[in-house]
């Protein structure tokens, strides 16, 4: 329990909390450029964890990998390529392949559209799946750094 409590901890305050402000324009690059390096520092953390085992707890998945999932889909949002990190992107693919996941990826994707009057156009569920908008092509929201699995599910 209390590993538990340090893990979803660090998530928090180390890798969350440095995304956070990439989030909004404006930075200047050298301020981009730290809170990258502190993102990147966190993903080593998270690969070293994943070492021996598929979840950051060890054999069974856990809600600190629901955190770190979340967290982890917003590298693309602020740039960063996870192929640096094989195993980050081994338990993304683990982890979006959990049927439970895919369920709640794909009800999302349905509110999305609904909330932006998009009701049920396949091609816009399609656009915001793969994570760009067609009008300015910028990334729409950490939902869209998904895997093919969970981009394939939803393209129907």
């Amino acid at each position: 329990r209390v590993r538990m409590q340090e893990m979803l901890n660090y998530i928090a305050t180390e890798v969350h909390k440095s995304h956070f402000p990439l989030f909004y324009p404006g930075f200047d690059k050298a301020a981009i450029e730290i809170y990258t390096g502190k993102i990147k520092k966190g993903y080593d953390y998270l690969a070293a964890k994943l070492k021996n085992s598929p979840y950051l707890m060890g054999d069974k998945f856990t809600v600190a990998d629901a955190y770190a999932f979340t967290v982890l889909n917003w590298a693309g949002m602020v740039k960063v390529d996870l192929s640096k990190w094989p195993r980050i992107q081994a338990f993304q693919q683990r982890v979006a392949a959990r049927p439970g996941v895919q369920k709640a990826l794909l009800q999302l994707a349905r509110e999305e559209t609904w909330v932006l009057g998009l009701k049920s156009d396949p091609q816009k569920i399609k656009e915001i799946t793969a994570g760009t908008n067609s009008r300015s092509g910028r990334s729409i929201g950490p939902r869209c750094h998904v895997t093919p699995t969970y981009r394939a599910s939803t393209s129907r």
